[in-house]
C-alpha cells in the first residue's frame, strides 16, 4: 500500500514538472520577466528620497516629521515578510506577485489624489506592503524555474536591485522634471503595473 501511495506521489510529480521547463527553454523567458520585476520594486523604493524636499514643501511638516513618513515604508516593508511568506505558500509566486504589483502600484496611482498628510502617510504604509509580496514570490520562482543554475540565477536576478535603482532614479528625476511630482507617482504607477504583464506570460506554477 505504501508503495502504491510513493508511485501515485512520483508520478504526480513528474506530471507537474513537465508543465514547465526547468534550467533550459522558458525558464530562461521568466528569468528576464523576474529580472525586471525586481528592477522595477526596488528601483522605487531606493529611490524614495528624492521626493523628501517635495513633500516638505508639500505637507508643511517639520522634516523630522517627513523623514518618519517616509520610514514608515520601510516599516511596513520588514513588518509584511511574514504576510509575504503565508500568500506564497498558500496561494503560489504567481497569486502573489500580482496581488504585490497591484498594491504597490495602487499606492502611487493615490498620491496623486492624496491632500492630506495623513492619508499620504497610509499610502507609504500600503507601499511597503507590496515590496516584500513581490520580492519573496521573485525569488521562491527561481526555485520554480531553476535547479542546477539556481545560485547564478538569483545571483543574476540580485544585480537586477544596482540597476533598478540606476534607472528609476534618472527616469524619476526627469519626471518630476517635467511633469510634477503628481504626474510622476501616476507614471510609476504605470511602470509598477508592468509587472502584471510580466506575470501574465509566465506558466502558471
Amino acid at each position: 500500500m505504501e508503495r502504491q501511495q510513493s508511485d501515485v506521489r512520483t508520478t504526480e510529480s513528474k506530471t507537474v514538472g513537465s508543465k514547465r521547463d526547468v534550467d533550459h527553454g522558458w525558464a530562461w523567458v521568466v528569468l528576464c520577466a523576474l529580472f525586471v520585476a525586481i528592477s522595477i520594486a526596488t528601483g522605487h523604493a531606493q529611490n524614495t528620497g528624492i521626493f523628501f524636499a517635495i513633500f516638505l514643501d508639500v505637507y508643511k511638516r517639520p522634516r523630522s516629521v517627513i523623514m518618519w513618513m517616509m520610514a514608515f515604508q520601510g516599516t511596513a516593508n520588514s513588518l509584511a515578510g511574514g504576510l509575504a511568506g503565508y500568500l506564497v505558500s498558500k496561494c503560489g509566486t504567481r497569486f502573489t506577485m500580482m496581488i504585490g504589483a497591484i498594491t504597490l502600484g495602487s499606492s502611487f496611482a493615490f498620491m496623486y489624489f492624496v491632500n492630506s498628510f495623513t492619508l499620504a502617510v497610509v499610502c507609504f504604509a500600503i507601499n511597503g506592503i507590496g515590496h516584500p509580496l513581490l520580492l519573496t514570490s521573485i525569488f521562491g520562482s527561481t526555485g520554480q524555474y531553476f535547479e542546477k543554475r539556481l545560485y547564478l540565477v538569483m545571483g543574476l536576478i540580485t544585480s537586477g536591485i544596482g540597476i533598478g535603482t540606476l534607472i528609476i532614479g534618472v527616469e524619476l528625476e526627469w519626471a518630476l522634471e517635467n511633469f510634477g511630482w503628481r504626474a510622476t507617482m501616476l507614471i510609476q504607477s504605470a511602470i509598477v503595473f508592468q509587472i502584471c504583464i510580466c506575470e501574465i506570460g509566465r506558466a502558471h506554477v
